[in-house]
């Protein structure tokens, strides 16, 4: 494999966990409605030189109901993972990513009317065990946990199976990242006015990094396609884990139980299967 590509994919991953640290920090001082509607509005500023570059005509679209109802998915989506992860350790946010190509596998039957084999299906129903195993203990507040990762899950899932009919139908990626911004902003602003309080000048800082980020992340994940296949990458996908533990660990003491480590396993194992032999999930921050 391309050292090209496992650079450009591990940068997104340490990217991806970092944006999991900062919303979780920033979940402390600030309500979570705010968090996403800065994270939306730093992610449209930073594409502004990319619409300078490429001009208005990027913003040409015959699917322009699509991308509002992936506005309005993805601002819900991130929602409810940004208020999940203040209730959680940051590994058990990672693990639960790896948890989206699963949804995935569930839902194309239904969205793009695919054929899944039994063996697949039996491979979903296993990692659904996985996500089970890791919220398992009884206690009203992982609970809760459970079902905003799983809903959010859902969602990511669902904005993939939509992000993959546009592509087919030869929406350019470009325009659909334009759109992806400035619609979540959109559907995010009214929540976060409710709730609304200034952020300090560090927490503006931070949230600015988080916004480019989400970018970034997209970036680093496109530029490593360039090299190298997405199936041949999914395994480094896992690395991930390995820095949300550690960052988890020295940031804020988190030593996650060890069920989560047990469904972690069955979710890993699940999730590189489904994305060997199933459909590929991009989605996810």
């Amino acid at each position: 494999m391309s050292k090209y590509a496992i650079f450009w994919f591990v940068l997104g991953l340490l990217i991806s966990c970092t944006n999991d640290v900062l919303s979780k920090f920033l979940g402390g001082g600030l309500h979570a409605t705010q968090v996403i509607f800065w994270r939306f509005c730093f992610s449209m500023i930073s594409l502004l030189p990319f619409l300078v570059v490429k001009g208005v005509s990027i913003l040409s679209t015959n699917h322009m109901k699509f991308h509002v109802v992936r506005g309005g998915l993805l601002a819900i989506a991130i929602f409810l993972w940004n208020y999940g992860i203040k209730m959680v350790p940051i590994a058990t946010v990672t693990v639960m990513s790896f948890s989206v190509p699963i949804f995935t596998l569930a839902l194309a039957p239904i969205m793009l009317r695919e054929n899944v084999t039994w063996q697949l299906w039996l491979v979903t129903l296993v990692g659904f065990l996985g996500v089970i195993m890791i919220f398992s203990p009884h206690i009203s507040e992982l609970n809760s946990a459970a079902a905003l990762f799983i809903i959010a899950s859902a969602l990511f899932a669902s904005l993939d199976i939509i992000n993959r009919k546009l592509l087919l139908a030869g929406e350019s990626s470009s325009t659909m990242l334009v759109y992806s911004a400035i619609f979540s902003t959109a559907f995010a602003f009214y929540p976060a006015t409710t709730y609304w309080q200034s952020p300090s000048i560090i927490e503006l800082c931070l949230l600015a990094v988080l916004g480019f980020g989400s970018n970034a992340i997209l970036y680093c994940l496109l530029r490593s396609f360039q090299y190298a296949t997405a199936s041949s990458l999914a395994p480094l996908r896992y690395l991930e884990l390995v820095f949300s533990l550690s960052a988890g660990y020295a940031i804020f003491h988190e030593i996650p139980p060890y069920h989560t480590y047990i469904g972690a396993v069955i979710i890993i194992m699940s999730s590189f299967i489904v994305t060997q032999f199933g459909p590929i999930s991009y989605a996810k921050k």
